[in-house]
Parts: C-alpha cells; sequence; structure tokens
C-alpha cells in the first residue's frame, strides 16, 4: 500500500515538472510570435551600434543609383551630331565659294555701257548695301557680283536672313530670327554679342545640336524638306533675273538658273553641317590681312569662334582666310 502511494505521488510530481515545462515553451513561443510586430511599433533596446550599418547600405544603394545615372548621360550623346572633322568643313565651304567664283566668271561679264541706277534696282532689293551701287562706277563688274552673290548666300546659311527665305530649314532659323542672332561679323560686331546671358553659348551650340539631331532628315533638302526646296528654286530664279544686266551673250538662261541652283544646294548643305557642330562658327567679312584702297572682300573668312564645349576661344581659329579682290 506504502509503494502504491509512492507510486502515485511521483507521478503526479512528474505531471507537474512536465506540464511546467509545456507551459514554459509555449508561453516562450508566444512572446516570439508576438515580438515581431511589437517591435515595429516600440522602440529598440538594442546598443545603438547594432544599427550602424543600415545607412551605410543606404547610402551605398544611393551612390549606385547616382553612379548608374550619370553613366548612362553620357550614353545618348554618341548618338547627337559628332564634331565634324575640320578638313571636311574647309572642303565643303572652299567648294561653295569656288563655285560661286566660276558660275560669275563663266555666265557673266563686265557691261558697264549698260548699267543704270534702273538696272541695279532689282539687285539691291535682293541684297541691299553698299555694293549694289559700286556696280555703277566700276569697270570690272565680276568681282563685285561675286561679292553679291557669296553675302546673298551666307546670309542666308549665317542664321542672318527672314527665316522664310534661309536657305536652312526653318526650324533652324525661326528662333535666331526672333532673337536676332547669327553666325556673321563685319568684324566690329558679333553676331551673337547682343545675348549676355550667362551660360548662353553653351545652350545655344546645345539646341543646335539637338534641333540638327531631332528635325527629320535635315540634310536631305531634295527629299526630305520641300519647302527649303522650293526657297531653292525661287532664289534661282530671283537671281538669275537680277543678275540679267550682266549676263554673258550665247549662254542659257535655263543652264544659269540650273548651275546657281545647284551652288544654292550646296550652300544649304554646307550650312546644314555647320548649324549642327557643337563648336560655334563665325563668317567674317573684314579683311584679316589689313587691305587697304579701292579692295573688296569677295569671300568671307570662316572662324571657330567657340570652341565644343561653347567655351570662347582665347583667339579665333582661322579655318578659311578672306578672298580679297581689287575693284
Amino acid at each position: 500500500m506504502t509503494t502504491f502511494k509512492g507510486a502515485i505521488a511521483g507521478g503526479v510530481i512528474g505531471g507537474l515538472i512536465i506540464g511546467v515545462l509545456i507551459g514554459a515553451l509555449i508561453w516562450g513561443l508566444c512572446f516570439r510570435g508576438r515580438s515581431g510586430p511589437m517591435a515595429a511599433t516600440t522602440p529598440s533596446t538594442r546598443d545603438p551600434r547594432d544599427r550602424k550599418p543600415l545607412p551605410t547600405v543606404v547610402a551605398k544603394e544611393k551612390g549606385a543609383r547616382e553612379v548608374e545615372g550619370a553613366a548612362v548621360a553620357p550614353g545618348w550623346r554618341k548618338h547627337l551630331p559628332q564634331e565634324k572633322d575640320d578638313h571636311a568643313i574647309i572642303r565643303d565651304f572652299k567648294s561653295l565659294f569656288v563655285q560661286i567664283q566660276l558660275h560669275v566668271e563663266g555666265f557673266y561679264g563686265s557691261e558697264a555701257g549698260k548699267v543704270s541706277k534702273r538696272t541695279v534696282g532689282p539687285i539691291e532689293r535682293l541684297a541691299p548695301g553698299q555694293l549694289p551701287g559700286l556696280l555703277l562706277h566700276t569697270k570690272d563688274a565680276v568681282p563685285i557680283l561675286e561679292a553679291i552673290l557669296a553675302r546673298w548666300i551666307v546670309q542666308r546659311i549665317s542664321l542672318r536672313s527672314n527665316a522664310q527665305e534661309s536657305l536652312l530649314p526653318i526650324e533652324f532659323a525661326s528662333i535666331p530670327e526672333q532673337n536676332k542672332w547669327h553666325m556673321e561679323t563685319d568684324g566690329r560686331e558679333n553676331g551673337l554679342a547682343a545675348e549676355s546671358r550667362d551660360g548662353f553659348s553653351q545652350a545655344f551650340a546645345e539646341w543646335r545640336v539637338l534641333t540638327g539631331f531631332l528635325l527629320p532628315n535635315p540634310a536631305s533638302i531634295r527629299d526630305g524638306t520641300v519647302g527649303l526646296e522650293a526657297n531653292i528654286a525661287r532664289a534661282a530664279s530671283s537671281l538669275t533675273q537680277a543678275l540679267a544686266p550682266w549676263e554673258l551673250p550665247g549662254k542659257s538662261n535655263a543652264d544659269r538658273t540650273e548651275s546657281l541652283r545647284g551652288i544654292l544646294q550646296l550652300a544649304s548643305k554646307a550650312g546644314i553641317l555647320l548649324f549642327t557642330q557643337p563648336s560655334t562658327f563665325m563668317f567674317e567679312w573684314s579683311s584679316r590681312a589689313g587691305a587697304q584702297g579701292n579692295s573688296l572682300v569677295v569671300t568671307p573668312a570662316l572662324l571657330r569662334r567657340l570652341d565644343s564645349s561653347g567655351k570662347p576661344l582665347r583667339s579665333a581659329q582661322v579655318l578659311i582666310e578672306p578672298r580679297v579682290s581689287s575693284i
């Protein structure tokens, strides 16, 4: 009997111990389950040093995003018009100026006896200034006619003309016309000097490059820009009529017009090339050699004034020297 009671007592004590252990285990599990949500709403009691790596990780992630953005930014620029080799620019504009010379010398001559204020009138309307008046007092009209034609063309690729008459796409010419920006000078004034805002030079160069990139087929003047081709056709006809008093006999009017039309197309393509360069160029009509007396700048100098980052050069880089003729 005593043994039986002892066994019962031992079983009860053992059951209590097991119950306590199971209860402790369940309580511990419940506490751990509640500690997750609580951690989000109650201040942490951990040592502050345990939290130091977290900002470092965030900073690294932010830095990685910034580096990634910086790496992507220059990538798209490689698709923009890039700085053309100087030799290509020189070749295009020397060819243009030579074609002007050959056109005038091949189709026109000095006919002083036929010239009057009435005959000079059409040229004065197309090319106002002092040059048409010189035709009344010269025995050799050819260099003056060359200079008139060259100035007329350069004004229409240097943003100097009315946008509707430009040899550049109207998208290139409209904003500069409104702001009186142009890339032509007579040596006394700079075509961009009126704009003094900080950052203008860089923004102007960037705008030209982006406009050239975004405009569909800017160089395709035959198929891509009908309005520009129409301008060229009208200009070729008007200029041929204005120069009629100096025509050489035996030359076809159709040949003269077609020759001039080809020159204007060449000028348009060269002008588009120059417009879309990251560098900023300027046509200068003054004689850099300091010619004196009865001399005339027939074709202008072509200068690089700002580098590809839009910064002014210490001294202008001369790509083409002006051609000066005695009159």
